[in-house]
């Protein structure tokens, strides 16, 4: 049974962390997963009970690494990223919040860096990882959300980022990847 309530229909402010878990991916080539670090803020703007805005300010670290023969490479870079989510809740009895969200993410490089090593010879070259200064992506996920003590709900999310835009220097290679993180918000 779902309903709507006033105490859960509300604008919410947050803190959210957690991982990245992401591959560099295109026609150059593919990378294996690298896990990063996520954090940052958000805002819920609640449109009807039901449908709310959420825009998020993170700090997130994506990249790869490959290796083929003797050569293994990595390189990462570190993010500023502005989410821009359409959410809607499915609020039920009990409290717990089940939700879907998806929208596009900005994203504006920090920095960068890359690693190449050659096993054979022990020759180690570094980098600046050949990352452009701008990303765009789509995001899709799924969470719940809970009141956890007072007015603070405890959400747990899963997304997946589909990169859209080219962010190496060289060919075409976008980023991919799956994210976890938790989020402690209170009402404004």
């Amino acid at each position: 049974f779902l309903f709507t309530s006033a105490a859960h229909a509300e604008n919410r402010l947050g803190l959210l962390a957690g991982i990245d878990i992401n591959k560099l991916s295109g026609e150059v080539a593919s990378t294996d997963s690298s896990t990063g670090f996520m954090g940052g803020v958000f805002g819920q703007y609640d449109y009807n009970g039901s449908l709310f805005g959420e825009v998020q300010l993170r700090y997130i670290t994506k990249g790869g690494e490959t290796s083929t023969g003797t050569v293994e490479t990595s390189a990462s870079a570190d993010w500023l990223e502005l989410p821009i989510y359409a959410k809607y809740k499915f609020v039920t009895e009990s409290g717990l919040m089940p939700f879907v969200f998806a929208g596009p993410s900005l994203a504006l490089k920090l920095g960068s860096s890359s690693e190449t090593l050659d096993r054979a010879t022990g020759t180690r070259v570094e980098g600046d990882g050949g990352f452009n200064s701008f990303d765009l992506g789509l995001d899709f996920g799924l969470g719940a959300e809970y009141p956890i003590y007072g007015d603070f709900n405890l959400s747990l999310n899963a997304a997946y980022n589909l990169g859209l835009l080219d962010v190496a220097d060289v060919g075409s290679v976008q980023n991919r990847g799956f994210q976890f993180y938790a989020g402690v918000s209170m009402p404004y």
